[in-house]
């Protein structure tokens, strides 16, 4: 499920007294030439939920049950920006027979579909209640045409606030017409300049949250996560594994739901930073540690082919409007579809793997042994003693490979050398706050060299898609011919990385050099 629903463009105002703000909303708007049409009245009864551990909110999300005269719907709501003015929101909608979660979760819809793959084998909880008295008005440019805009006032109490319930007055401005983004702008800065009218910094949503007492609940406390030049071997392995164990926690939500595409991304790479991290500082840690090794392997092969597909698909997405085919579409929006069927397969089977006990297994088991933070006698060593001889070892390795490449190496090769870019740079930011900034620069000089692998590996990797793809995918013929200029603009990419990598190996060896000089001084200090 990639990325959708429609983008909210909203500007919401308190007011004091809703009749008067109605009075300065019509004379305001008929100076900018703008009318206002009522449009419909009623009261909203709506429910935000969330499960047990607040799974929509640590995804960005709110989740709301609505029921009005009209019928019953659910909503995600994203939380959004408005840095720059108005509330920028992601917003995907679904009609329900009728507002209760037994509805929600038997529906099929766009929500219902993303609100079970984020609970998962948890259950859903409501939060706190609203009931809004709602006027509507449609807000038109000369008189005529579709609505610029709607406008809405909104007498609001949170039902269940306590013994009297918390009452807002708002009016909330929504653009209708993306081409009269200007004009609503006007509109809504000249109602900003009303004195009684302020912007409104809190949605509704978190008004509700603060009104009910209630606050999402803090990602676990997992133990220390700093550290110092005199910290010891197994102080520095804990703090990494620590560090990138939350980070894999909190976007477990965001890629369950399947909206931003870097969620998972992130989940994927603090999956392999803890992988490369129980590898680097081994000798420090318990046995049953290392145990969770080629279990965080199978979570990373689980998402995995959705993160490849994700890769994929964005990037033919970005080529397709270089390639037109015969109609509006573009030549490349069968193969797109085609690997959007693909995509959400490999996302049930990432569901399964994440609602299954394995995982849970996982969670739960590293959890405690990372807040236990037990080690073993080589974990008592200072790390400042400990940490050159692994940095030397991984550095070996690398270069052993890199100095390899040429224009006859294999794939394989190339893309064995960008693993190892990986550990090693890993392998130096985990222990940089030992040494500064002389880590800090070789680290960056390593992601360029990395990233410098990882277009070679996305080219190779294209390409192949496309030549195995066409072989077996019966597709339009306009559609295999612009697979075909694709494939070949990728070859390209493969051939100016093979020139190009040789130059920025010997700059990240400059690097090295100079870490090297910093350990080397380190361990006669001590």
């Amino acid at each position: 499920m990639p990325a959708s629903g429609t983008i909210e463009v909203e500007w919401q105002f308190g007011v004091d007294d809703l009749a008067v703000a109605e009075r300065v909303l019509r004379a305001r708007a008929a100076a900018l030439g703008l009318t206002l049409t009522p449009s419909t009245t009623g009261v909203l009864f709506d429910e935000y939920l969330d499960t047990q551990d607040w799974a929509f909110h640590r995804a960005s999300f709110a989740l709301r049950l609505r029921e009005t005269d009209g019928g019953a719907e659910a909503t995600l709501k994203g939380f959004g920006d408005q840095s720059d003015g108005p509330y920028r929101r992601r917003e995907i909608n679904e009609p329900l027979d009728a507002a209760g979660m037994a509805e929600l979760l038997a529906a099929t819809g766009p929500v219902a579909r993303r609100v079970r793959a984020v609970v998962g084998p948890g259950e859903l909880r409501g939060l706190f209640s609203l009931r809004t008295e709602r006027s509507t008005f449609d807000v038109h440019a000369n008189g005529t045409g579709r609505p610029v805009a709607e406008v809405a006032l909104d007498a609001t109490e949170v039902a269940n606030a306590g013994d009297t319930p918390l009452a807002l007055s708002r009016i909330e401005l929504e653009l209708a017409d993306p081409g009269a983004l200007a004009s609503v702008e006007q509109l809504a800065t000249a109602l900003g300049r009303v004195e009684g009218f302020e912007r409104a910094s809190s949605s509704k949503f978190a008004i509700g949250l603060e009104a009910t007492g209630q606050s999402p609940t803090k990602p676990p406390d997992l133990g220390p996560t700093r550290i110092t030049p005199a910290s010891t071997l197994g102080e520095v392995a804990y703090a990494a594994l620590r560090r990138q164990f939350a980070r894999f926690l909190a976007n477990e939500p965001g890629t369950r739901l399947g909206e931003d595409i870097e969620a998972l991304h992130d989940m994927r790479v603090a999956t392999r930073r803890l992988r490369t991290a129980l590898a680097v500082f081994r000798a420090a840690l318990p046995p049953q540690l290392e145990a969770l090794r080629p279990e965080l392997g199978w979570v990373a092969d689980a998402l995995g082919e959705v993160r490849d597909l994700d890769v994929q698909i964005e990037w033919l997405s970005e080529e397709a409007g270089a390639l037109p085919g015969p109609g509006e579409d573009s030549a490349l929006t069968p193969l797109i579809d085609v690997l959007g069927v693909r995509r959400e397969q490999a996302r049930s089977s990432m569901l399964g793997a994440l609602d299954s006990p394995r995982f849970a297994a996982i969670v739960e088991g590293a959890t405690a042994m990372l807040r236990e933070g037990a080690t073993t006698s080589a974990g008592a060593s200072p790390a400042v003693d400990a940490a050159p001889a692994l940095l030397r070892k991984r550095w070996r390795r690398y270069r052993r490979l890199a100095e390899r490449l040429d224009a006859d190496a294999s794939e394989d090769a190339y893309h064995d050398t960008r693993i190892r870019a990986k550990r090693i740079r890993y392998a130096a930011e985990f222990t940089a706050g030992l040494y500064g900034d002389a880590t800090a620069d070789f680290a960056a000089a390593l992601k360029r060299a990395q990233n410098e692998l990882g277009r070679y590996q996305d080219a190779a990797v294209a390409v192949d898609l496309l030549e195995r793809t066409a072989a077996v995918q019966p597709l339009p013929r306009h559609t295999v011919f612009a697979m075909g200029q694709l494939a070949e603009r990728q070859r390209e990419v493969v051939r100016s990385v093979v020139q190009q990598f040789p130059r920025t190996h010997q700059r990240l060896r400059l690097e090295w050099r100079r870490l090297r000089a910093v350990l080397e001084a380190g361990e006669r200090a001590g």
